[in-house]
């Protein structure tokens, strides 16, 4: 799973956290109707923007695939970078 892209803003002010998401995947494996559940404000945008590009697995319920909501945890960490 490829990393969010650090906020320029953010990584200036050396704000790190997670952020709590919680998302519907489509039957088709698409995310969609993405709400933000907690998290540093500066670093949400980025959280939301790197879940929307994820494609899923779709889930199947009696042989249909059907949407699900999921909880997704983005850890946004500046250790090992330059400062």
């Amino acid at each position: 799973m490829e990393q969010p892209k650090y906020p320029p803003e953010a990584r200036r002010a050396r704000v790190e956290g997670v952020v709590i998401l919680e998302a519907t995947v489509t039957a088709e494996g698409t995310v969609d109707k993405v709400k933000v559940i907690s998290g540093p404000p500066m670093l949400t945008a980025a959280a939301v923007e790197a879940l929307t590009h994820r494609k899923y697995e779709p889930t199947y319920l009696n042989g249909q695939a059907v949407p699900v909501i999921l909880t997704a945890r983005i850890s946004f960490s500046l250790s090992g970078t330059p400062r």
